[in-house]
């Protein structure tokens, strides 16, 4: 199904009354900016709602379960409202039926929220309960949201000279946060380019007189997602970490825009770079970044404590055990013996996802953590190695320095001198790498961490296979050497 107009409203019709239905088409189709899906039974409905977003449903609960059926029953509608409501949580829901589906109904809405779906500032229910005899408040109540979306459309969502592939979901998330600070224009610059399929930016909320209202990084995903992330920045970053460290929510909003949900984040004017602009611009800054980055990290080591565990232990929160079989062909080495070993660790909260895109820089230089979707409990010596190695995997970062590092360096990972020569950021890798030996218990868990790490990288089919695997078996063979 093809994404409407962004001027258009998308609505969801799901009734079996054909009278109702033209009623509908009749008087919604004078406006001429509603796009209208009907579904006259369950399994259409939510062959629809797999299918595409919608910014407002009518859901009558007594439709057949499929188109012609005789046998209308509640459930099915209740099927179609459940669908909606794991699939679509963010749309607004009109149940248009019968007083004898009233006391149903009540249960659902004891739990409805009422949200400010579209940015007005007015807070609408999410679920709304009209019964069959009010069509003329059903249809003003239509009006009144289409006239929101309208609202909506004329905020524009500007991605300058490098267009972005944005889902109609996505700018409609933008653009209601926009609203909220009296937006016209929002500015966006991508700050992805990662492995996930989340979407996180820059952005810079524009009044009508060119006013910036609001800078901020906003995380662009599923809501189930974003909720997640949203309760592991509520109890292990801000509670923890020292003010200052981090960039805080300022905004969760999960209405509006489907599945589509957005986690904002405040930032000051000044955190205009990131730790991979500094990489390509100025490698000669960025050892002093990661000595800042250890400090930050501080209040999580302290919460730490040391364990002996199998290597396979730290390689399976990196990737499977399916994942290890399914590329294991590519290493060079018995990773089956190397697993069983033991090693001490230091265990404590990490953020386990520490690559360049991660770290803002306030002003070029103080460092700004962002993205809390992985954090938790990972080997003490996991983040320092992340920045590094990222620096060679990330695809925003893996052709940054051109014939760096060879193969044959990537097999001496173990030897800083000669994996570091001719690298333009070997200071930047060399306090990475003292930062890791620092934390951990011993050696041996640094480089359990690193082969870890390594071998996580042959599960993505943009990584470099090869570097991956080189980088694995000087680990590896500093761990059977022991």
């Amino acid at each position: 199904m093809p994404l409407a107009e962004a001027h258009e409203m998308r609505l969801l019709i799901v009734e079996d009354s054909e009278d109702a239905i033209a009623t509908f088409e009749r008087e919604l189709g004078k406006r001429g900016d509603i796009e209208m899906f009907v579904a006259r039974s369950r399994d259409q409905a939510i062959a629809l709602i797999a299918s595409g977003m919608f910014d407002f449903a009518i859901v009558d609960l007594k439709i057949p379960p499929t188109e012609g059926a005789l046998d209308s029953d509640k459930s099915h509608g209740l099927a179609v409202f459940s669908a909606l409501s794991e699939r679509s949580p963010g749309t607004p829901v009109v149940i248009f039926s019968g007083f004898g589906t009233l006391r149903l109904v009540q249960s659902l809405l004891d739990k409805a929220t009422t949200q400010d779906v579209w940015g007005s500032g007015t807070p609408h229910p999410m679920i709304l309960f009209l019964d069959k005899g009010q069509v003329t408040k059903c249809l003003a109540l239509v009006n009144k949201v289409a006239d929101e979306v309208v609202a909506l459309s004329s905020i524009e969502v500007s991605f300058g000279s490098r267009p972005i592939d944005f889902t109609y979901h996505q700018q409609t998330i933008l653009r209601v946060f926009a609203r909220q600070y009296s937006g016209t224009n929002i500015r966006v610059s991508l700050l992805g380019g990662g492995l996930s399929e989340a979407k996180t930016c820059r952005i810079q909320v524009e009044d009508e007189h060119s006013r910036i209202r609001c800078y901020a990084v906003v995380k662009l995903g599923e809501i189930a997602n974003l909720s997640e992330e949203y309760q592991r920045y509520q109890n292990l970053v801000a509670p923890i970490l020292n003010v200052g460290a981090f960039a805080h929510v300022i905004q969760f909003l999960t209405a509006g825009a489907g599945g589509t949900g957005g986690l904002f984040y405040g930032l000051a004017k000044e955190h205009d770079w990131s730790l991979v602009d500094a990489l390509k611009q100025a490698p000669g800054s960025t050892a002093d970044i990661v000595v800042r980055l250890k400090q930050i990290e501080v209040p999580w080591q302290n919460i730490a404590q040391s364990q002996r565990v199998p290597i396979s232990k730290i390689r399976v929160a990196l990737i499977s055990d399916a994942g290890m079989h399914d590329h294991s062909h590519e290493l060079g080495f018995d990773w089956g013996d190397l697993e069983r070993l033991e090693v001490r660790i230091t265990q404590c909260r990490r953020h386990r996802d520490l690559h360049g895109l991660n770290v803002l820089l306030k002003s070029h230089q103080e460092p700004l953590l962002i993205d809390f979707a992985e954090v938790g409990a990972g080997p003490a010596s996991l983040d320092p190695l992340t920045l590094e190695l990222s620096l060679l995997f990330h695809p925003a970062c893996k052709d940054l320095y051109s014939g760096w590092p060879s193969i044959a360096q990537a097999k001496q990972w173990d030897n800083l001198d000669a994996f570091t020569e001719n690298c333009p950021a070997a200071n930047y890798i060399r306090t990475c790498r003292q930062w890791a030996f620092d934390v951990e218990a011993g050696d041996q868990g640094v480089f359990a961490t690193a082969y870890a790490y390594a071998v996580r990288q042959l599960k993505y089919p943009n990584t470099d296979h090869k570097l991956a695997a080189a980088i694995a078996e000087a680990a590896a063979r500093r761990l059977l050497a022991k």
